[in-house]
């Protein structure tokens, strides 16, 4: 045995320890893992290097933690609890150790760097290695993700640099065989383009508000918030509308301003579209073909009704009735083309749509017509 009665028994609880607090994105996870890895590293280096794997397996054993998801579970809880200088420290540890070797941590590494604002150091690091790995997909990933997914706080990303980094890959089509790898690049590119837009109309949005005296970034917070559980009835929105009308007398002035209103709140997640925000629902689950279609033929008929009534009804609240009254009519009849009711085949092209885009399957690739 390489470890004594109570070295064994501290190994025990550590292990116990990190099993009980795993998913609690608890400090203890980190501390009571990387204590055992102490105990280890302190074994391995008073025995002979030919004893290494009994020892492993011993440690293994006691703990009842593999070596692997130790040392994955370890620096995601260092990560996830800020503990960037002790994740480093792991590293080092784990190459010591012969666990893994450098070009193995080369992603983690540049995390921990990341997280401790020494970017261009992550990103000399990872050029370094690709130079002798050129095909190596998850290099450029991990180069876009240190100025995107790695910098703890959102003001010192960097979003257009990720982006060109991504790009790097898919414009070579590095990696593109392996799809599992593949679709990861395919949502770095997605979630940093929407991130840089809903940024840009927030950036527009404020300098409005401020630029207007109508309100400062308190005020766009509190726009977010109440767009969030209200949505469109928010009313912040409404109280925003009507402080352009007021402030702003040039009415082509006002109708920018209020394009700028818009876009910021086409931008904003909503709890009942699943924390996604009007764009993304548009753009990561598009209407399926028939109801395109559906929609357009409503809108056709609807059109041609109005003209064929009194050319100068005014289009108020009483049309606004009548449009949603047609509306509801119209979908609920019979679609000549399939034999089925509207409202069947809508709904069922979009459980579909839904169903592929919660299992993974609905990968969205618009990005690329908002690249910069």
């Amino acid at each position: 045995m390489h470890f004594n009665q109570k070295q064994q028994e501290i190994l025990k609880q550590l292990g116990e320890i990190a099993e009980i607090y795993l998913y609690q994105n608890d400090k203890r996870v980190a501390n009571s893992l990387h204590q055992a890895l102490e105990i280890l590293s302190a074994a391995v280096k008073q025995a002979d290097s030919g004893e290494f794997k009994t020892i492993l397996k011993e440690f293994e054993r006691i703990t009842k933690w593999d070596k692997s998801d130790l040392s994955e579970e370890l620096l995601t809880a260092c990560l996830n609890t800020s503990q960037a200088d002790r994740g480093l420290e792991i590293i080092d540890m784990l190459i010591t150790l012969g666990l893994y070797q450098e070009h193995d941590l080369f992603n983690d590494k540049a995390s921990f760097l990341a997280a401790l604002g020494r970017q261009e150091e992550a990103e000399q690091m990872l050029k370094k290695l690709l130079a002798d790995m050129p095909d190596n997909l998850w290099l450029y990933i991990g180069l876009g993700d240190i100025y995107f997914i790695n910098t703890l706080l959102d003001e010192h990303q960097n979003l257009a640099k990720a982006e060109t980094l991504y790009y790097q890959a898919y414009d070579q089509e590095i990696g593109k065989r392996n799809r599992e790898t593949w679709e990861v690049l395919l949502e770095r590119l997605g979630d940093v383009t929407i991130a840089r837009l809903r940024r840009e109309v927030e950036e527009c949005l404020l300098e409005l508000l401020e630029d207007y005296d109508i309100g400062t970034y308190r005020a766009l917070e509190q726009f977010k918030k109440n767009i969030y559980i209200s949505g469109h009835d928010s009313v912040i929105f409404q109280h925003l509308q009507m402080q352009i009308y007021h402030k702003i007398n040039d009415i082509n002035e006002a109708n920018d301003a209020l394009q700028i209103l818009n876009q910021a709140y086409n931008f904003m997640p909503q709890k009942d579209l699943n924390d996604l925000s009007p764009f993304e629902m548009v753009e990561y689950m598009p209407k399926g073909k028939h109801e395109l279609r559906i929609m357009d033929e409503m809108f056709k008929k609807f059109s041609d009704k109005m003209s064929q009534e009194d050319s100068d009804k005014e289009f108020g609240a009483l049309g606004s009735q009548e449009f949603t009254d047609f509306q509801i009519e119209f979908i609920a009849q019979k679609d000549p083309e399939t034999g089925k009711k509207r409202r069947t085949i809508i709904d069922k092209e979009r459980a579909k749509t839904k169903k592929d885009y919660k299992s993974g399957k609905l990968i969205w690739e618009g990005f690329v017509k908002y690249r910069i």
